[in-house]
């Protein structure tokens, strides 16, 4: 579990995972400091002082979560590693539905990806509700056999899968935010028989409330790792003419302030990828330049 920041769910997160319920084996919680400058790093201290055979703490500069995460598939000692966010809180039998999906599906290039859905403990704004149906931010809706997931599904706030196979590969550290930095490891241990099993009960409840500045920005920094992805796969992809996609977001942010239902929802849509499209031109024009 890579961490930044996140003083205020970090122990609710931690938590969840310590109180997990039903037969799932030993568990180790690897928490990895991406140099976190708030008061993470004491809590952090607390709670392995007070779980030193469960907890294992590592810290490190700021680098992203892919870094955080490979420096926590190599200090893992279990054979199967969940990878979970910091801010994603489980429900309480979470590592026991993962345990008996993999027993269920015992190849060792199996994964087993769980639901992430909004923490009903906040409150889910228009905007927060079409992320989640519209599956801007995780397409479980576009999932049409459990037993067979594409790899660009591959969201690693709630997957496990076999050590062994991280053998293989591990994340790419160019992707530096937590942007397609998932779905590409995905894409190349598919190569390498790659098997993502859904299990939609498992779920993890996303404590992280959004307005449309914070989510616009997230946008921006996805734009250019996708980007970055579709460069690194050799994946060509569409754009519309900037012109089209400038008068789109003119019409976006009047849908999205003066309307409501579907025509609010196609305001977000077209205001968003305003956003997402800097970040590619963005990418696009640092290739050029390079």
């Amino acid at each position: 579990m890579p961490t930044f920041n996140r003083e205020d769910v970090l122990p609710r997160t931690l938590r969840g995972y310590l109180d997990q319920e039903g037969d799932f084996g030993e568990l180790e919680i690897i928490v990895v400091d991406d140099g976190s400058t708030d008061a993470t790093a004491q809590l952090l201290e607390n709670l392995r002082n007070a779980y030193p055979k469960r907890l294992k703490v590592i810290r490190q500069e700021n680098k992203g979560p892919a870094a955080a995460r490979n420096q926590g598939i190599r200090h893992a000692r279990g054979t199967l590693i969940l990878f979970a966010g910091d801010d994603v809180i489980p429900s309480p039998n979470l590592l026991e539905l993962h345990s008996t999906t993999h027993r269920a599906f015992p190849s060792p290039t199996t994964a087993v990806l769980g639901k992430i859905t909004w923490s009903p403990e906040q409150n889910v704004s228009p905007l927060m509700h079409w992320l989640e149906a519209g599956g801007w931010q995780f397409h479980y809706g576009g999932i049409r056999d459990p037993l067979n997931v594409p790899p660009d599904m591959f969201y690693s706030s709630n997957i496990s899968l076999h050590k062994e196979l991280l053998a293989e590969e591990i994340f790419d550290e160019a992707f530096s935010a937590a942007c397609w930095e998932d779905i590409d490891l995905g894409l190349r241990l598919q190569k390498h028989g790659l098997r993502i099993i859904y299990n939609e009960h498992a779920i993890g409840y996303h404590m992280h409330p959004t307005d449309f500045h914070r989510f616009a920005q997230r946008s921006r920094r996805a734009g250019y790792y996708e980007a970055m992805f579709h460069s690194k796969h050799n994946r060509a992809f569409e754009l519309s003419r900037p012109a089209v996609v400038f008068m789109r977001w003119i019409l976006g942010t009047i849908l999205r302030v003066i309307t409501a239902g579907t025509l609010k929802e196609k305001g977000f849509l077209w205001s968003l990828q305003w956003h997402q499209y800097q970040g590619i031109y963005e990418y696009q024009r640092q290739s050029r330049l390079q």
